[in-house]
């Protein structure tokens, strides 16, 4: 038994390590081909957000009804929805990206979706630093809300992970999946409290068919003023998810060497 437990430990310290490695790989040479680095992943984020600011002070933007600053509201929007598809686009391109390591190099598949893990989590402490600047600059910075809050951070990539890692064999094989599925986000902003301030007894229903929607707006809620959005929704929610990151990582383990087989 106890070698047993041994053995696995060791195993899953090595694929830690294999993991480690190929974010580093993978994160420099993305560095290399770019002067700006990682700025360009957070322009588009925070451009956006400067651009529905200034709708909102020229009064196009109705920010009624909120409880703290709309730029602080619409800042974590983007940031934390740019999080989430991150993690579902970059995740359901595991198998096609990486074909040739699958194929020749006889890496685990587990130690790919590590590898992204890395990756969300390296840039997302960027991104938790630029949130907490932003609410040391109006003021709401509450140490442990803003730890609190992480959690839900986490969890919203750990979602978006998750989906792309299943739909990632379906991908590798028609292309038009991830196009689809790249779409499909796009639309999905809007019906998303990223810029919109969405009333929740009119839309209800949008956060009962949206789970990205109540898990920004339950991290958000948590960082800005400390309290918990959809408390009974994420009671539920948060074991499905984690059901569904243990599925997302059956699926990869099972389809990823026999899907590059069949391709090559």
């Amino acid at each position: 038994m106890f070698e047993i437990f041994r053995s696995k430990k060791n195993r899953f310290k090595a694929n830690v390590y294999l993991s480690f490695r190929l974010f580093r790989k993978d994160l420099l040479t993305q560095q290399a081909l770019t002067r700006l680095g990682m700025l360009w992943d957070f322009m588009e984020p925070l451009t956006m957000a400067g651009l529905f600011i200034f709708l909102a002070q020229a009064g196009f933007i109705s920010s009624q009804g909120l409880s703290f600053p709309y730029a602080l509201y619409v800042i974590f929007g983007f940031i934390l929805y740019q999080a989430f598809t991150d993690s579902v686009n970059h995740s359901i391109r595991v198998i096609s990206r990486n074909k040739d390591i699958l194929k020749y190099k006889k890496i685990p598949s587990i130690c790919l979706a590590g590898s992204d893990l890395f990756r969300f989590l390296y840039f997302g402490a960027v991104r938790l630093a630029i949130l907490v600047v932003a609410l040391l600059g109006f003021g709401y910075f509450n140490p442990l809300a803003f730890l609190a809050s992480i959690a839900g951070y986490f969890i919203t990539i750990v979602f978006g992970m998750s989906l792309g890692l299943i739909l990632s064999p379906f991908n590798s094989i028609y292309e038009d999946i991830g196009r689809l599925v790249g779409i499909v986000l796009s639309i999905m902003r809007f019906g998303t409290p990223v810029m919109w301030v969405f009333p929740y007894e009119k839309f209800l229903w949008l956060y009962l068919f949206n789970p990205v929607a109540v898990l920004i707006d339950s991290t958000r809620s948590m960082a800005t003023l400390g309290t918990i959005e959809f408390s009974v929704y994420l009671a539920v929610l948060v074991p499905v998810i984690a059901l569904l990151s243990l599925l997302s990582v059956h699926v990869l383990r099972k389809t990823a060497t026999l899907i590059v087989e069949h391709l090559s």
